[in-house]
């Protein structure tokens, strides 16, 4: 809920910035016009993409996360002594 009201606000915040014509004076004003041409549907125009372009990100991330835990968890249980070519062998195989 709160992802989608501030994406509501990236919205409104770029075509402030982008506006060279002056048809938008403040946050407010962004918004009515907004919704009166284009309806709820302009206030998430971009948001396929913009998710789009977070998976990849979020996963690489994961992979990562996850493989420096268990190198912590292996290396404290004295299992492993090499950390990083484990964390990367790891890394590159659940890619």
């Amino acid at each position: 809920m709160l992802d989608d009201q501030l994406y509501l606000l990236q919205v409104i915040r770029t075509r402030l910035t982008a506006d060279t014509t002056g048809q938008y004076s403040n946050v407010a004003s962004a918004f009515q016009r907004i919704m009166q041409h284009e309806g709820k549907r302009g206030l998430y125009r971009g948001l396929l993409p913009s998710v789009a372009a977070i998976i990849p990100e979020a996963a690489i991330t994961c992979v990562h996360w996850l493989s420096v835990r268990l190198w912590i968890v292996l290396l404290k249980r004295n299992l492993i002594l090499e950390p990083v070519p484990f964390v990367v062998s790891l890394s590159l195989r659940n890619a």
